[in-house]
């Protein structure tokens, strides 16, 4: 064998210098030739037929130089190997000089010839250099690098390599192969990626056409998606009772009373004005908005009040706004509060908002201040049919308070609702109201306005006034304040809608506030008494629960701010809060604590959406814990449920069941069709196949008992358990312990394509199986506690040897182009763990410390220098990863996520410098305070405002928390020792 080798090198040695004799005897005949033609071919025929016949002869020799060259080339065993593109790369120098200058002598010959046979008047040829001077001096120019290029390449294919198989071949031809293999997977995915966009809009628009001729919406409207208002503050209303929304100008505006339906306009009608009054005369008279109101009715009121002299605070569920008075001597402080108190399941769902007016007088003389609230029938919009409406005044006394104010009844969208507006008497106040105008009515708005200028009261009307959407009712409040002193005046809003229907109107519900009162007497006047006598409660049990953080010194202002104010969602994400005590069909947990949901956002209108509820629960299982079991149960009862019926799914185009057996549900439905009865809403793909939901539930379900210690509830749904495992394991196709993705988006990140074993998704499923191990041991369930302890060790093993690189986990398995791309979600599972008092039972702490200090030098510092969060996805060398809009994008929620994790792992600073960019981008550049959005980009661009996810900031005050704990027990330890 050894001597068969040394011979055929042998042959190959005196082979090749033969070859290139002949290679460059040939190339050196050829280029003497065209050089002779260039240089003497006038001399050699100085007629235009002999010019013909020597042009001829120069354009066959380039184009004989040019196919010897490719025949060489074709020749080389490089190219028999496979690697013809290499060579076509390296000597495409000469190539492409060669066809160039062969162009250039046609166009040069031709421009000659032309000349030469033509003739002029004389007879004569009718020729001038001149005339082709500039063609001819570029030809001659070509000639220089056409001779060049044609030695060089004679030269460079004499060298052996090109002829015999070395390591440097093998080498080369193993790259191009994995190369190529990416590119065609590349190309398939184009492919296959474009005809999925061109179904995926084509039944997209077929559903919307649909929907849109029955009166209802899409719930993921991308055709009319919410336009940007940067416009918000703190919204009021309790959880699951509806909200209206309010901006720190002062508009009432993002109506949510239609249960997840929103409203995103502003009422002119609703607002506050004020009147001041010295000596029996008003010296002023204001719109407390810093905006005209538009409305007819409305135009001929004093509207636009200087912004520079009004300032604005939130701190959810308060807020704050001071108003300066122009020449007033004056200012004003309104106070606004919803009773949103954790582990209050009362007053938290209550559809109250209360307006504390601290009305102080710096002048040295008494004024008389009147404060009037207007508030119009209706919705926000005329998208809901609204009638019956009435107006009316009320007055109410009983042992302790005594209110004046109105009533506003009506019907929206089928369901009763009833507006109440009332004013707290005190021995020194006045209260009058107006329970009837027309906004769209100059002369009843002219009329409110001088009635109001005239005595800083209103007269009730003695005309009988039609009632509609466009009528409005006002409460006054006139209290004299003495100089240098302070008053108060209190209103409290109520919106009372007792019973709902969702969009298909299946069945009736009853909100959860209504059981704590009398049903048959409960009405507006009601509430609104109930909310002053309790005001100074909540006021003290929203202090108690938000002031140990404010006072921790330890703890950067930016981040207060952001803990209390993303809470905005529990409540104003479209929640709904329902009393289900006498379905009997329904687990006992949540026939006591009520039927609770809430939307993945305001425009994607789904509800409870488990792979995005993962980030948010963190929120709803530290403050309302009760109502987190109570969505896990809802789940649970999904689990063993089937809904055969087939439908097409928006990308690929393919047909599945609506729900498939033993498998978690995206979602629990959309409100405009039947919720809980018509559950999985989502219709981008069959999530059936999705290979992080079932992970998921388990992780929730361990976290959730560790966090309330409630065992009956471990009991309750350990059944489903097991059917999610048993789910689990046929997702695993190649038997190596780890779940495998499709190939498409089959996980939260639904436009990101991942194949195989994947950082995200094997994290999730490694902690998942943690948690089945702990709960089954505290089950004492042994046969289970043996097959997930042994599918843990061989899961554990296939993640590290598929996915470790040595500084994290790469992407996924595949060999495609971002196969190694780092992702700032890798660690969510071990985060699950880790907030649940586990430490590196299942990932070590030297390759958890590398994963995160490389997502923060690289996701975070190197993308955005740490001014915007963590990005999505990042290549290893460094670069924004662009395979898919969502490794583009920066998620508020998993970079509030990955900052509680860097938390656990002593990483404060980093941690604080990763989620502050999320809080300074949202709420200090962008002008995204309370609709803090899915995503973001580098450019600006956002995606879904008003978003779930972010709730998953609770997770960063549950490891500061945590980490706190065992530092001190570290601490207590070492003492000890």
């Amino acid at each position: 064998m050894i001597s068969q080798t040394i011979e055929t090198q042998q042959q190959l040695s005196t082979m090749i210098p033969f070859r290139y004799r002949i290679l460059l005897y040939l190339n050196i005949l050829l280029v003497v030739v065209d050089i002779c033609i260039n240089a003497f071919s006038e001399f050699l025929a100085p007629n235009a037929f002999g010019q013909l016949i020597i042009y001829i002869i120069q354009d066959v020799c380039i184009i004989l130089s040019l196919t010897l060259l490719v025949i060489m080339v074709l020749t080389t065993y490089v190219a028999q190997a496979g690697l013809l593109c290499l060579l076509l790369r390296m000597f495409r120098f000469s190539i492409v000089i060669t066809c160039l200058y062969l162009v250039l002598c046609a166009v040069v010959q031709g421009l000659l010839l032309s000349r030469r046979f033509s003739k002029d008047e004389q007879g004569q040829s009718a020729f001038r250099y001149g005339e082709v001077l500039a063609f001819y001096v570029i030809q001659r120019t070509f000639s220089v690098l056409y001779y060049y290029g044609m030695k060089r390449a004679a030269y460079r294919l004499s060298d052996p390599h090109f002829y015999q198989s070395s390591k440097w071949l093998q080498d080369l031809w193993e790259k191009r192969r994995n190369v190529a293999t990416m590119r065609i997977a590349s190309a398939a995915g184009s492919a296959s990626a474009t005809t999925t966009c061109v179904c995926c809009t084509i039944l997209y628009l077929r559903i919307w056409y649909k929907l849109k001729r029955a009166k209802r919406r899409a719930n993921m409207d991308y055709l009319n998606p919410i336009p940007l208002q940067q416009i918000y503050g703190a919204p009021i209303g309790g959880l699951g009772c509806g909200t209206i929304g309010r901006g720190f100008r002062g508009e009432f505006c993002r109506y949510q009373l239609v249960p997840g339906l929103y409203e995103f306009n502003t009422v002119d009608a609703n607002t506050f004005t004020v009147c001041i009054r010295r000596r029996n005369t008003t010296t002023y008279c204001q719109v407390l908005t810093p905006y005209r109101l538009r409305k007819k009715g409305l135009r001929s009121w004093n509207c636009a009040f200087p912004k520079e002299n009004g300032h604005y605070q939130a701190l959810y569920p308060q807020s704050w706004t001071t108003y300066d008075l122009p020449n007033q001597n004056i200012r004003l402080l309104c106070k606004q509060l919803s009773p949103v108190i954790p582990h209050n399941y009362k007053d938290s769902s209550l559809p109250v908002a209360s307006f504390l007016w601290y009305i102080e007088n710096l002048n040295d003389e008494p004024v008389e201040v009147s404060l009037m609230f207007t508030w119009q029938a209706g919705s926000a919009s005329q998208e809901f049919s609204c009638r019956d409406i009435s107006h009316e005044s009320i007055d109410v006394t009983d042992d302790e308070i005594s209110a004046s104010g109105v009533s506003i009844k009506q019907t929206l969208r089928g369901m009763r609702l009833e507006y109440c507006i009332m004013g707290k008497k005190e021995l020194d106040n006045t209260i009058t109201t107006r329970t009837n105008f027309n906004v769209h009515s100059s002369t009843d708005g002219r009329d409110i306005w001088l009635d109001l200028t005239d005595d800083g009261r209103l007269t009730e009307s003695k005309t009988v006034r039609s009632t509609s959407v466009h009528t409005a009712s006002c409460v006054c409040i006139t209290t004299t304040v003495e100089p240098n002193s302070i008053k108060t005046s209190e209103f409290v809003l109520v919106w009372h809608m007792p019973i709902i229907n969702f969009g298909l109107g299946q069945r009736q519900y009853r909100r959860w506030y209504t059981k704590f009162f009398d049903t048959e007497t409960l009405t507006g006047s009601t509430l609104c008494i109930h909310a002053m006598k309790n005001r100074i409660q909540w006021e003290e049990a929203i202090a108690k629960w938000q002031q140990p953080i404010l006072d921790d010194e330890s703890l950067p202002e930016w981040y207060k701010s952001a803990l209390f104010n993303e809470s905005y969602f529990i409540a104003d994400g479209g929640s709904m809060w329902l009393d289900v005590s006498e379905d009997m069909t329904l687990p006992k947990h949540v026939r006591e604590w009520g039927r609770f949901g809430y939307l993945e956002g305001h425009e994607y209108r789904m509800i409870n959406t488990y792979d995005v509820h993962f980030y948010a629960s963190f929120a709803l299982i530290q403050l309302w814990p009760q109502l987190e079991l109570s969505i896990q149960y809802d789940f649970a009862s999904s689990i063993d449920y089937e809904k055969r019926e087939n439908r097409t799914y928006l990308f690929h185009g393919r047909s599945a069941h609506w729900k498939t057996l033993h498998s978690v549900p995206h979602d629990l439905g959309d409100p405009d069709e039947e919720p809980w009865l018509l559950i999985n809403a989502y219709i981008s793909h069959d999530t059936a196949e999705w290979k992080d939901l079932n992970l998921k539930y388990l992780l929730q379900i361990y976290r959730d008992y560790v966090y309330t210690q409630n065992k009956q509830f471990l009991i309750d749904v350990w059944p489903t358990v097991k059917m999610v495992t048993d789910r689990v394991k046929k997702q695993d196709t190649d038997g190596d312990g780890l779940v495998d993705n499709g190939g498409f988006a089959d996980q939260t990140y639904d436009a990101w394509a991942v194949t195989g074993a994947s950082a995200y998704c094997g994290n999730l499923h490694i902690a998942a199986l943690r948690a089945c191990v702990e709960m089954a041991r505290m089950l004492k369930d042994t046969d289970a506690l043996e097959e997930y302890d042994v599918w843990l060790k061989l899961a554990k093993k296939s993640y590290s040897d598929k996915l470790w690189n040595g500084t994290y986990y790469n992407y996924d398995s595949s060999v495609s182009r971002h196969h190694d791309c780092i992702m700032s979600d890798q660690l969510a599972g071990f985060w699950y763990l880790r907030l649940s008092g586990h430490k590196y039972d299942d990932f070590e702490k030297d390759r958890i410390s590398s994963v995160l200090n490389t997502i923060f030098n690289m996701n975070v510092m190197a993308f955005g220098q740490g001014k915007i969060g963590a990005v999505n996805g990042m290549t290893s060398s460094g670069q924004l990863e662009v395979v898919s809009m969502q490794s583009e994008e920066i998620w508020t929620g998993v970079t509030y996520g990955l900052s509680s994790t860097m938390i656990m792992e002593n990483l404060k600073s980093q941690a604080f410098i990763t989620s502050e960019g999320i809080y300074n981008t949202c709420y200090n550049v962008a002008g995204l305070a309370f609709q803090t959005p899915e995503a973001l980009m580098r450019d600006g661009h956002f995606r879904s405002c008003g978003y779930m996810r972010p709730l998953s900031i609770w997770a960063i005050q549950k490891a500061l928390e945590l980490s706190c704990l065992e530092s001190n027990t570290d601490s207590n330890n070492l003492d000890d020792h």
